[in-house]
């Protein structure tokens, strides 16, 4: 019994929430990848764990009809948000009507899970982007429980993770808001967790990871990609490192990234966020970034609307919105050297992979200046 081919599983973890027998588990492989895994010895093929599969059932049906450039107004949560902080405005909102909020952040162990948070002061942890898949076990089974007891939500994640969500509920709830964060894929885990082991080797402990600081403003660069924060200092590590370059260049994502079925401009959400790409970036946006927000549904333009009047809004044309994001256009190609590249990955050092895997090893010439335009993307 498979859940789906190995080379599509997303890592979303709903088969182990869906099986009756709890005989699927959800475990990192040996690149650092989110996989299912099944007793074959519980299993009674059942197939429950196929159906809502959204590799098997990407869900796809909503057709984005507005689009809006959107900056949240107070400038000093901004500098804690990606872009322009919509997605806490939104968690704000639904929390303050007596809602919850489903989101990701690390963990005291720092693995990255999704959790459920219903005040205000857990929203903290939520903010910022994240370059790693979450672990969301757990969370579709207790998020429908709250929905079913009249609760009103609102969850976070990948279009995977929020196709997963709506699989496994299996019916359209009016309570339930869902976000998507248009993605570029997710990388290993395997090498974040090379890089922190590299910072805590004196025995110091690591109390959160942040990506994608904007301390120095959103267009910042520099030092601003991967922030470590400790008991009694702060770790700002260098743009230039491999993490961020082997994301940008697509070299270290998870194999079904290359084959997302979620490239598309029909959405599975109500409402989809992503930076800004335009050339009408004003000082204000430069400095404390802005969101694309595309209106998947009438619910995702209820939400909007009500968290409208805290943001400065202005709205666009979708057509040619639509068309300046790739991954609501063009699928993405594994580059050549992938393999090689996890196979060193288990065997070189840190340093090693960083002198080996630069960005003119990576791609020919011709990409080189796309992947870099990409990079100062993923360190505003």
């Amino acid at each position: 019994m498979i859940v789906t081919k190995d080379e599509l599983c997303t890592g979303c973890g709903v088969c182990a929430d869906a099986c009756p027998n709890n005989c699927i588990t959800i475990q990192y492989d040996s690149f650092g990848f989110l996989k299912s895994n099944i007793d074959s010895e519980k299993c009674v093929n059942c197939k429950i764990c196929t159906t809502v599969c959204p590799a098997n059932h990407p869900n796809n049906e909503n057709e984005i009809f507005e689009a809006y450039k959107a900056r949240r107004r107070e400038s000093s949560l901004l500098l804690e948000s990606s872009s322009g902080g919509i997605a806490s405005l939104i968690s704000e909102t639904v929390i303050k009507d007596g809602g919850v909020v489903a989101g990701c952040a690390f963990d005291d162990n720092l693995v990255l899970r999704h959790s459920i948070e219903d005040k205000l002061s857990e929203l903290e942890k939520f903010k910022g982007s994240k370059y790693v898949q979450s672990y969301v076990v757990g969370i579709y089974k207790t998020l429908k429980e709250k929905l079913n007891s009249g609760k009103t939500a609102v969850f976070i994640g990948t279009p995977c993770q929020v196709s997963a969500l709506k699989n496994y509920l299996g019916k359209d709830y009016e309570n339930l808001y869902t976000v998507d964060l248009i993605c570029h894929g997710v990388g290993s885990g395997k090498i974040l967790y090379k890089y922190l082991d590299k910072y805590t080797s004196s025995g110091e402990k690591i109390k959160d990871v942040k990506f994608r600081e904007k301390k120095s403003g959103y267009r910042a660069t520099g030092k601003n990609n991967l922030r470590l924060i400790f008991e009694d200092k702060i770790k700002e590590l260098d743009s230039s490192l491999g993490i961020v370059l082997w994301f940008a260049a697509d070299v270290s994502l998870r194999e079904s990234c290359y084959q997302c079925g979620f490239v598309s401009n029909k959405r599975c959400s109500d409402i989809s966020l992503a930076d800004y790409i335009g050339e009408d970036l004003s000082t204000e946006d430069k400095k404390y970034g802005t969101s694309m927000v595309f209106i998947n549904t009438e619910k995702g333009k209820f939400l909007f609307e009500k968290i409208a009047e805290g943001a400065e809004v202005e709205e666009k044309a979708v057509a040619e919105s639509v068309l300046k994001y790739k991954r609501l256009n063009e699928g993405k190609k594994a580059p050549r050297i992938r393999k090689r590249f996890f196979e060193d990955l288990s065997k070189l050092t840190l340093e090693e992979m960083e002198q080996k895997y630069t960005l003119a090893a990576i791609l020919p010439s011709k990409f080189v200046r796309h992947v870099k335009a990409l990079m100062r993307r993923f360190r505003k």
